[in-house]
């Protein structure tokens, strides 16, 4: 899967920064790879995989399949649906494979493919910046797409429009800041990112970093204290420098760092966006036909803006325009359904993120959502998985969403051989000692044998993430006269009330066979045991080191 990752990215960033002749190819074939290994992991080994944390992303293919209907060229939307419907099912077979490898565990989730993003961007951006010696011109745009220009030359570097040097300079801005990288590759990717941001002069990302990397570095960063004085001490010394050394820039300086002469309508976006929303309320349930906005400015009846040098039929008859705002480019591609569902899955991927990684582990796929989401507003970055970033954020936002608290089943491979508990050194009470004596005399044998018999037993938990298994049956006959009656486990940190008639050691053990982390106890779990407390500080395959006493009594058993 890896493998296939590599190439479907590695395909998709070639596509956009080398002149290749018939950039179909490359696209086709890494998304068709991508389309067989997803469904092929999915078919043999990802049943459980699809539940309801991915519930949105059908339902807005299913809306943007519908639209198919609608236009006047189906088969190019048809084929649309299907790149995007490839991607997406390739990262959802990627994200549930790689959540239950043991290979990521340490490194936290599906940090192989950030690092394969991270090094290929890196790359990227450091040869733009290199371009800018050796072919000048050619490193710069100077013309828009028919829209009102401002007359600012604009840095494009290997990609074909400012915009997506910039937004490809800003994934790997947050990619440096928040991934697990090594230090070489994070100092470089910094630098050589921020540059090529400056020199895009886009606006839109500039705010979009900041705003994205001042909300995951509040969020993710422990010390938040000391982070907060920082920032605003730079605030308050930068005047202060920049007064000391006397530094002056002039208006003309200023002008062109800020383009002020398309401040007011945003190189002509505003127009752009009203007139698009006009055109919207014409067909407002399925748009037009997915990535075929276009089609509403098609007919004579459009018409320049009043006091406006903008022409939208002119600039809609060029299939490669697009409306610099992907929510409107939505509104006009799949109507409001489509619409809904896709700020839906924005949404949802970025609640979930926030609210569901406790671990604090994912920085880089909050600054990638917000980013984006972001830059979306003045850029239509997120759509059909035709460039790289759109289908990056994809990547992130399938990511965000695998983070929901859904069961997750457990298989058990081989027997794990238990190792025998310490004796107590301490005074017991008098219903522990006689569970523990009682237990004492089954063999190691016996209590393998009943062990194996769960096929889903315990807390399975991966990078402090609990992977739940709801209402799992379990029966199980002891032999030597102890039995347990059949009954339900709720492993969402809560046990049914008839677990705590099972002898304590037994229980012990149960935990020491789950393959889990860490597991803390909750409020509703010490009530389910009722006499008994079970705190297990780390549990690995055939150890234990584990407190099990009774309530009140400070002792612990390791």
């Amino acid at each position: 899967m890896a493998y296939v990752f590599g190439l479907l990215i590695g395909a998709l960033l070639v596509k956009d920064t080398v002149p290749l002749g018939d950039n179909m190819i490359l696209r086709g074939i890494s998304e068709g790879l991508a389309l067989v290994a997803g469904s092929v992991w999915l078919l043999r080994q990802g049943q459980g995989a699809i539940d309801r944390k991915y519930v949105l992303l059908p339902a807005y293919l299913v809306i943007l399949f519908l639209t198919m209907f609608v236009t006047r060229e189906p088969l190019h939307v048809a084929l649309q649906v299907i790149s995007l419907t490839a991607v997406i099912v390739f990262f959802v077979a990627y994200v549930e494979s790689q959540s239950t490898s043991q290979e990521v565990t340490s490194q936290g989730l599906l940090t192989t493919g950030f690092r394969l993003a991270t090094y290929m961007l890196a790359m990227v951006c450091l040869v733009s910046l290199l371009l800018l010696k050796f072919n000048h011109d050619w490193a710069y745009d100077h013309t828009i797409e028919g829209i009102y220009w401002d007359g600012i030359p604009r840095f494009k570097g290997l990609f074909g429009k400012p915009g997506s040097m910039a937004a490809a300079a800003g994934i790997l801005l947050g990619l440096c800041l928040f991934g697990k990288v090594h230090l070489f590759w994070r100092i470089m990717g910094v630098f050589v990112s921020l540059g090529c941001l400056y020199l895009t002069f886009s606006r839109s990302f500039w705010a979009a970093a900041v705003l994205a990397s001042s909300i995951t570095a509040i969020v993710y960063t422990t010390r938040k204290r000391v982070l907060f004085l920082t920032a605003l001490l730079v605030l308050m010394l930068a005047p202060i420098l920049m007064t000391a050394v006397d530094v002056k820039v002039s208006s003309e300086t200023q002008a062109r760092l800020l383009r002020t002469d398309s401040l007011a309508n945003l190189s002509g976006r505003t127009t752009l966006w009203t007139a698009s929303l006009e055109r919207f309320w014409d067909r407002p349930l399925l748009g037009y036909g997915f990535t075929l906005g276009h089609q509403a400015f098609d007919n004579q009846q459009s018409r320049k803006s009043s006091g406006d040098s903008f022409d939208a039929t002119e600039a809609f008859s060029n299939k490669s325009f697009a409306l610099h705002n992907g929510y409107i480019q939505a509104l006009l591609d799949s109507g409001a359904l489509g619409a809904t569902l896709y700020i839906g899955i924005m949404g949802l991927g970025l609640w979930r993120v926030l609210f569901n990684d406790t671990g604090r582990k994912h920085g880089a796929v909050m600054y990638s959502l917000i980013f984006l989401g972001i830059g979306n507003g003045g850029e239509t970055v997120i759509t059909t998985a035709a460039t790289f970033f759109s289908v990056f954020y994809w990547y992130v936002v399938i990511i965000a969403l695998s983070l929901g608290r859904q069961a997750t089943r457990v298989t058990v491979d081989d027997p794990v051989p238990l190792q025998p508990l310490p004796q107590p050194v301490t005074a017991r009470y008098p219903l522990v000692s006689y569970r523990e004596r009682r237990l004492s005399h089954l063999s190691q044998e016996v209590i393998r044998n009943v062990i194996n018999q769960f096929t889903y037993v315990g807390a399975w938990i991966k990078r402090n993430q609990v992977v739940a298994v709801h209402e799992v049956p379990v029966k199980v006959n002891l032999g030597s006269g102890l039995s347990v009656a059949p009954g339900w486990i709720n492993l969402d940190g809560s046990l049914n009330a008839f677990v705590s008639r099972w002898p304590k050691v037994l229980l012990k053990r149960l935990y020491a066979y789950s393959d889990c982390r860490q597991w803390y106890s909750s409020d509703q779990y010490l009530r389910s045991l009722k006499s008994h407390r079970f705190v297990c500080h780390r549990l690995e395959r055939g150890s234990l080191e584990m407190c099990a006493h009774s309530i009140g009594d400070d002792s612990c058993d390791e």
